[in-house]
């Protein structure tokens, strides 16, 4: 019970978004907004009205797993005692812009940005009281591609066993879809991107994630089935794979 009101009175204190995350945070809803309503504007022609309201959409998507996920990382790492920061990832940006023109909206980068931690020295922080760690970080890291994951997939149940609510079922779809795309490339072990952290925290945790979260995109996208069972007992299965091949033969010593 300490623990809860300990985070509430934390989060009251200390949740908020910078200037500076606020100013990185719009531009990368702007482009990722852009780049995943490339393809959307016209069905056989090019038409402003049909490409502007998907375009306003598309924004509103990425908004709203942007948002979600540097929350979350906001909410987790003050509850392990530290201060998260969004940093844009320019860069990432701008390859993203690239690729999405070269290829005519065909393929996607969608690479917003990491995280930077900071300590709370005038908390007490339990077993992280030493300061910061790779395992508090990516920890951290990881919780707000998996709670994005959650948001999509709420939406998602929502629509598919209350049918009678009032949701846009296409608007939804459109969001898990991306809420997972969204995830995947986050968890990707590339500077600044939050996978580095989670990657160098433990690299059985990343393969066996990261494993996952794929196989369920590929039974999405390529053959419209949902099963989050299916897609981790692929993800078990191919960490073993990567555990037998790799992993223990580098831990072991002559």
């Amino acid at each position: 019970m300490y623990g809860w009101f300990n985070l509430k009175d934390k989060i009251k204190k200390y949740f908020r978004f910078s200037s500076d995350e606020i100013k990185g945070m719009i531009i990368a809803i702007l482009i990722i907004g852009f780049i995943i309503s490339f393809k959307e504007w016209g069905y056989e022609e090019f038409n402003w009205v049909i490409g502007l309201k998907n375009l306003l959409s598309s924004i509103m998507i990425a908004a709203s797993c942007i948002i979600v996920c540097q929350s979350v990382h906001k909410i987790a790492a003050l509850k392990a005692g530290f201060t998260a920061e969004f940093k844009m990832w320019f860069y990432g940006l701008i390859v993203g812009l690239v690729l999405v023109l070269v290829s005519r909206g065909n393929l996607w980068f969608i690479a917003p940005g990491g995280i930077v931690i900071y300590h709370m020295a005038a908390h007490r922080l339990g077993y992280f009281r030493y300061g910061v760690n790779m395992w508090a970080l990516g920890m951290i890291s990881l919780s707000g591609p998996i709670v994005v994951i959650l948001f999509g997939g709420f939406f998602k149940t929502l629509t598919l066993y209350f049918p009678w609510l009032p949701l846009n079922v296409i608007l939804v779809d459109k969001l898990f879809k991306f809420s997972l795309i969204y995830a995947f490339f986050n968890l990707l072990p590339i500077p600044p991107l939050v996978g580095t952290n989670l990657f160098f925290a433990s690299r059985n945790w990343y393969v066996l994630i990261l494993a996952t979260i794929a196989a369920y995109i590929v039974m999405l996208l390529v053959f419209n089935f949902y099963s989050y069972i299916l897609a981790i007992i692929i993800g078990i299965i191919i960490w073993l794979i990567y555990y037998a091949t790799f992993e223990k033969g580098y831990w072991s010593f002559p």
